[in-house]
């Protein structure tokens, strides 16, 4: 079985189905959409600090 990127499973779990731009996730978490646009397609990491974020503005927390 292969491992989801975090940043994948979130666009298909929250992203995609919410119907919210990323532009406007990117501006409520406070970081540029380039950056959520390569975590979202599983380029990039998930920081701490972005995790964060992402628990205080979606409600999914960081070790859920």
């Amino acid at each position: 079985m292969k491992c989801e990127h975090i940043g994948q499973y979130l666009r298909q779990s929250f992203v995609n189905p919410s119907g919210v731009k990323v532009e406007e996730l990117a501006i409520k978490l406070g970081v540029s959409v380039s950056l959520l646009r390569k975590v979202l397609s599983g380029e990039r990491l998930i920081t701490l600090k972005l995790a964060k974020k992402l628990e205080n503005v979606i409600g999914i927390g960081a070790r859920d």
